[in-house]
């Protein structure tokens, strides 16, 4: 086999799917004390920008909580999503939201919810055959399913009143926690017998009570409860877990002070055993609950890098450099690819591929395949053939690192530049100290001297090195001054010499001459223009229609319920233009025409004129006359009163739904639907 491949020579865009993936255990500790059943008051908070970032923060969210730290503003929004829930729904809403991410885009991943301060008890399997007093398992530590989703999805506080309830006046907090404790050191210790390797772990902590117990009686003397508390919380820092805080806080509850309790948990489980994680600190620990929409979509992850290097400032080998981290901003989501299983057991059938010798069917090893690059018919040089290894040095790979070339004016850049989605680079002071201090120090000189820095980067040795420029990312707070994202440096991928095009530049593209629009026809686009204005769109907010539709479908079938018709998917995609929606007459401005009249306008005013002349409308057929007999006939609507619409025929479905002026597309099933729909049933 001499044929080039190009699969071989084309860079693979997502470094990290060839990586052993790190699995991740959440298991959400939900207080459901009397404090929790209150209803909540969440808001999102407001951002302002910092004129100076400091080295704390953290790439993929918001960073802690500092004691003391002042009331929400009054000016935050109320956020919709959580009116009308009291905070235990709240904290449970935040989890199937998780739960429904992680079904999506790591599927891999397993979660627990978990209930402490309850009045029932979850029975265990525990050594001792017990179970664990005052603590309630909701879900188990396990990849979630679509019917975990729908379980926490359907939880009230109603239901959780009847069925589990809160601890009754004068039990013991500190049993209850203990219980809570002693249960996830259990679940993580069966999943450890299962050799659950590269796997973080995360406990997240949901309470309003700042002080659940006393830790020590008489002075210094630990309490008895806080001894069995720190015995579990020994436990769970040996399986390298990390615990995080979440006071569930509104605008007019006091501050939320870590020292008399929390404090001391916190610095006993900071994660950052084994080569899964590194060790949080505490600002890591404690989050801000006051925007739970926000840390659905941020803290709900794990920091994941995609690349830890050195960025060295000069050529030499003795010029300063700094350990750095690449974070990616955006990933496209795709489909997942379909498996093969064995028809008769289910099992999952793997393909391999392999080279093999014509003459001799024997198997070539890849070091002993050769390729070449095809070349034009016209051209005289001869064959050459190269490996792999001689590619890799052609393409000047193996030089990992990133070298800083030099600094230019922002204003050198341009938006056509950016070739593919940006990164987000940050220092790695754990790896080698001072690298913040200098890093941010450099952030700041080219902040005030509105400069970007030209580096060559080749994050792994699997990349082509490649030009880039460090833009230096603001840094932004909430109006309480804790931190939203951190200062770092967006890193935008510039294209070579050979990569760009100017079309602009070529009279066959702009033609000879540059026509000259009239004032009407400029009018006319401003019109268009302004009936097409989106105030409310911003890069992120629209959901992927094709995405939401597949697992939408897939929920159902685990489910065993009917999919929804493809009509209500087209309703709901918002990549669909609102063009049809009527909107209120303002008295105060001018009447405008509808939308087609508009481009109609713009048309006229520019010349446009249809490339294909209309033809002339031929007579239209006559409409096939109803037979109302013949449809009442087909006791469609008892039939889907009694469930047996299925005993019908296609055509009789469609014929009942042509009558009724409805689409008759699509499969029996969505034909079945969409009858039940006409009907409201």
């Amino acid at each position: 086999m001499d044929r080039w491949d190009e699969s071989i020579y084309a860079d693979d865009e997502v470094e990290e799917e060839d990586r052993e993936a790190t699995r991740e255990q959440l298991i959400f500790l939900i207080d459901a004390s009397e404090p929790m059943l209150a209803p909540c008051d969440v808001r999102k908070k407001r951002l302002r920008r910092s004129k100076a970032g400091g080295e704390g923060g953290d790439p993929a969210g918001p960073a802690g909580m500092e004691e003391g730290s002042g009331e929400a503003q009054a000016e935050d929004e109320l956020d919709d999503e959580f009116e009308g829930k009291s905070w235990l729904e709240a904290a449970v809403h935040v989890a199937a939201a998780v739960m429904r991410q992680k079904v999506i885009a790591a599927s891999g991943d397993r979660m627990a919810v978990m209930f402490y301060n309850t009045r029932e008890s979850a029975k265990g399997e525990d050594e001792t055959g017990g179970s664990f007093p005052h603590s309630w398992l909701l879900q188990k530590l396990e990849p979630p399913s679509a019917t975990d989703i729908s379980a926490l999805e359907a939880f009230e506080l109603p239901v959780f009143e009847r069925d589990i309830g809160r601890a009754p006046p004068g039990t013991s907090k500190g049993q209850a926690m203990k219980s809570a404790l002693w249960r996830t050191a259990s679940m993580l210790q069966e999943g450890s017998k299962q050799g659950r390797a590269r796997t973080l772990t995360r406990v997240l902590v949901f309470t309003r009570d700042q002080e659940p117990f006393r830790r020590y009686d008489r002075g210094v003397d630990p309490s008895q409860e806080w001894t069995r508390v720190h015995g579990h919380l020994r436990t769970l820092r040996e399986h390298g877990a990390a615990l995080e805080l979440y006071p569930m806080l509104g605008p007019g509850d006091p501050p939320f002070s870590l020292v008399p309790f929390w404090r001391a948990v916190l610095q006993l489980v900071r994660g950052g055993q084994g080569d899964a994680g590194e060790e949080a600190d505490e600002a890591e620990q404690v989050g801000h609950i006051g925007d739970l929409t926000r840390f659905v979509r941020s803290k709900a992850h794990p920091k994941r890098s995609l690349a830890s290097f050195q960025w060295r400032l000069g050529p030499r080998d003795d010029d300063p450099h700094l350990a750095v981290k690449l974070y990616a901003l955006t990933l496209p989501q795709k489909l997942p690819a379909l498996k093969r299983v064995n028809g008769a057991n289910g099992a999952e059938v793997r393909a391999e591929t392999a080279e093999l010798n014509v003459y001799t069917g024997g198997t070539i090893e890849k070091a002993d395949v050769r390729y070449f690059f095809p070349k034009d018919s016209k051209s005289t040089l001869p064959k050459t053939f190269v490996t792999l290894d001689e590619l890799d040095t052609l393409r000047g790979k193996n030089s990992v690192g990133m070298l800083l070339l030099g600094f230019k004016p922002l204003s050198c850049l341009k938006e056509y530049h950016q070739i593919r989605s940006s990164n987000f680079l940050y220092p790695d002071d754990k790896k080698q100290p001072g690298s913040a201090t200098a890093f941010i120090a450099l952030h700041e000189a080219m902040q005030r001297s509105e400069q970007l820095a030209v580096c060559r980067l080749a994050s792994t040795r699997a990349r082509t090195p490649q030009l880039v420029a460090l833009l230096p990312a603001e840094e932004l707070l909430y109006e309480d001054g804790s931190q939203a994202s951190p200062p770092g440096f967006h890193i935008i991928y510039l294209p070579y010499a050979d990569d760009v095009r100017s079309p602009e530049t070529n009279t066959d593209f702009t033609g000879a001459e540059r026509a000259q629009p009239s004032e009407e026809a400029i009018a006319a686009g401003e019109a268009v223009c302004a009936a097409l204005s989106l105030p409310e769109f911003y890069a992120g907010a629209v959901m992927n229609p094709s995405l939401q539709r597949h697992y939408e479908v897939l929920e159902c079938k685990a489910l065993g319920v009917q999919e929804p018709p493809v009509e209500e998917a087209v309703e709901g995609d918002e990549t669909q233009p609102a063009i049809d929606e009527a909107e209120p007459a303002d008295p105060d401005q001018p009447e405008r025409g509808t939308l087609g009249d508009l481009i109609q306008a713009f048309k006229d005013a520019v010349g446009v004129v249809d490339d294909e002349p209309k033809r002339a409308a031929g007579k239209r057929k006559a409409a096939v006359p109803i037979d109302e007999a013949g449809v009442e006939a087909l006791g469609v609507e008892d039939k889907a009163a009694q469930g047996t619409l299925k005993s019908l025929t296609v055509d009789q479905l469609k014929t009942w739904l042509k009558a009724r002026g409805c689409p008759v597309s699509g499969k029996k099933d969505e034909l079945v639907a969409r009858i039940i729909n006409k009907l409201g049933l």
